[in-house]
């Protein structure tokens, strides 16, 4: 399943009065709608509305159900968990009419609200999964990343449903042209709503965080051309660089220079003289053969009078024979077209000009391009005036030599160790699992039962008694087959089974006693303390499940292969026993009381 990140702008922002009187800022914008964005895809509105729904209606009855204000769901702050929540949904309505789903929240604190108001935040971003990606001209599936249609063999917007919708964030700059705060559209002001009922056309405040448009780089110092790698914004090294580039945040562009890339290249030389013949140099690129890049982590180069005295913030890439051996082959196929270089060659993609080295800071040591590769089949001159000129690499890839025959030697077999998953504070092997899909992948092994104690034994037999309809993974007769093994290691070590033919559903009775107990007419304090835990436990487990599935979009975007994912299903997993446990207990207390 590809990876999905979407922005939309704000609408709207309001002071509302609540029915105690108090004052709240409220920031309303669509989440989504059936307008084309900016990377030529349109969200379907009726296939994503019930990921939507799934999602308000889970957060609400966690909040509701723990005692809390209701919520529809946290807000993060540029889809980090390290900047926290930015607040909380109040509202999500489904225009059905109009097509668009559009949220109204309440900021975190007053530093938010602020930014909201000073233009730091322009609108939000979902992030999640694609149930589907489709052709908008035949309606063909397109499950490669880009907007490409085999059928069509051309690029096309790409119509897509969300699934599943994994989180919202405020964001600094939305992507969705009808979705854009007025400012953007030229008015440079956007209506904020007072309690009193007056509307005031809120201006952009000057400064750090201004929205005003910037004045353009001096093109002068740039009046060569170059010879470059253009990278495909639809690849993956295309659109993680795109994502690097989006997530520098505006006040820290050095505007003067250039502030953002427009799009992801490599410059493997600069400096074509102006009226120079191309024709030597397309002649050498022609004659290059394709070859691979490794793009690296984040850095940025010392100021410059050629930057402006600004920090160029840049991806870097693994220098290579070849991009070496081209930059040098150019001037040598060439000599009387280029000017004497400025500077020793260091390969790279440059995503921003900022402010300062201190800012650029922030952005370096960032490894989400990191072990990207991207294979180079053509390159393109750009000179400083004129069409840009596309070059194919047509040259022959030489073959390696040949190595000679090496002495096979026969090593001694090991016993290779027995693979382990750790349990509440135990390393399980495969047999002290009910259903194991693969002996060799502990991530498949599901229910455990085997511990070193007897308590611990029968405390783990009775949670999988409780659990056992919610594993999923499995075939209908790997399941029977585990059931009738559980029901006899149950009767083996005294536990009673209510139903032996069906799993008895001990999690649903839980979590109607759990929303009974909260209920402060009913049941003494004591009792609510102690049911209080059990909820707040819940809370817990439903914070790390939210973490899990951010870990799983990451690793599924990076292709990096991360154990986070499984390091937090375990942890999941374990606290999910404990919570069996401690509810178990709380209830029995609850109904002998």
């Amino acid at each position: 399943m590809q990876s999905l990140l979407k922005f939309y702008g704000i609408s709207k922002a309001q002071d509302v009065v609540q029915e105690d009187g108090t004052v709240v800022h409220t920031i309303t914008g669509v989440s989504t709608n059936e307008a084309e964005d900016g990377d030529h895809e349109k969200c379907l509105y009726l296939p994503s509305k019930p990921a939507y729904q799934k999602y308000a209606e889970q957060a609400l009855r966690i909040s509701t159900n723990a005692g809390m204000k209701p919520s529809l769901g946290g807000i993060r702050i540029m889809h980090s968990i390290n900047l926290g929540i930015g607040g909380k949904i109040s509202s999500m309505q489904f225009d059905d009419q109009n097509r668009q789903i559009e949220i109204t929240v309440i900021p975190k604190d007053e530093e938010i609200w602020r930014q909201v108001l000073n233009g730091g935040f322009l609108g939000f971003s979902h992030a999640g999964g694609y149930a589907f990606r489709k052709c908008s001209v035949d309606h063909s599936d397109i499950q490669k990343a880009g907007n490409f249609c085999d059928r069509c063999q051309k690029n096309v917007v790409v119509e897509y449903a969300v699934d599943p919708l994994i989180e919202i964030s405020l964001v600094d700059m939305p992507s969705n042209p009808d979705a854009i705060i007025s400012s953007i559209k030229g008015l440079e002001a956007f209506p904020f709503y007072r309690s009193n009922g007056s509307v005031e056309l809120r201006k952009y405040k000057t400064g750090s965080v201004s929205v005003a448009v910037p004045a353009l780089p001096d093109l002068a110092k740039f009046s060569h051309g170059t010879v470059q790698i253009d990278i495909a914004p639809e690849s993956v090294a295309g659109s993680t660089i795109k994502m690097l580039r989006d997530a520098v945040k505006y006040e820290h562009l050095a505007h003067e220079a250039g502030g953002r890339e427009d799009s992801a290249h490599i410059t493997v030389r600069y400096g074509i003289i102006p009226g120079s013949d191309t024709a030597a140099i397309q002649d050498f690129i022609a004659k290059q053969p394709p070859f691979e890049i490794e793009l690296g982590p984040t850095d940025s180069f010392t100021p410059t009078a050629n930057s402006d005295m600004s920090a160029p913030l840049y991806v870097s890439v693994i220098s290579s024979d070849e991009l070496n051996a081209i930059n040098g082959g150019l001037k040598d196929a060439a000599p009387d077209s280029w000017k004497a270089a400025d500077f020793d060659y260091h390969p790279h993609c440059t995503l921003a000009y900022v402010t300062s080295p201190d800012v650029a800071n922030l952005y370096t040591k960032n490894a989400m391009a990191s072990g990207l590769k991207y294979e180079v089949t053509e390159m393109s001159i750009r000179p400083n005036e004129g069409t840009p000129i596309t070059v194919k690499l047509a040259g022959e890839k030489k073959q390696a030599a040949a190595k000679p025959p090496q002495e096979v030697k026969v090593e001694p077999k090991v016993k290779k160790a027995a693979k382990t998953k750790r349990k509440a504070g135990e390393d399980l092997t495969a047999d002290a699992f009910l259903l194991v899909g693969d002996p060799q992948d502990p991530s498949t092994w599901s229910l455990p039962w085997k511990f070193s104690t007897e308590a611990k034994t029968k405390r783990h037999l009775a949670n999988a008694l409780a659990r056992f309809n919610q594993v999923e993974g499995f075939s209908a007769e790997e399941k029977a087959k585990a059931w009738k093994k559980l029901l006899r290691l149950c009767k083996k070590y005294g536990i009673e089974v209510s139903d032996e033919k069906q799993p008895a559903k001990a999690a649903t009775v839980i979590e109607g006693l759990v929303a009974k107990a909260m209920d402060n007419r009913k049941f003494p304090q004591e009792m609510r303390k102690g049911m209080f835990e059990v909820a707040w436990l819940a809370r817990m487990i439903e914070d790390l499940g939210y973490l899990r599935q951010n870990a799983r979009f990451e690793a599924e975007y990076e292709h990096d292969d991360s154990p986070l994912p499984a390091e937090l299903q375990n942890n999941l997993e374990g606290l999910i026993d404990t919570f069996l446990s401690m509810a178990t207990e709380e209830t029995e207390e609850l109904a002998a009381a």
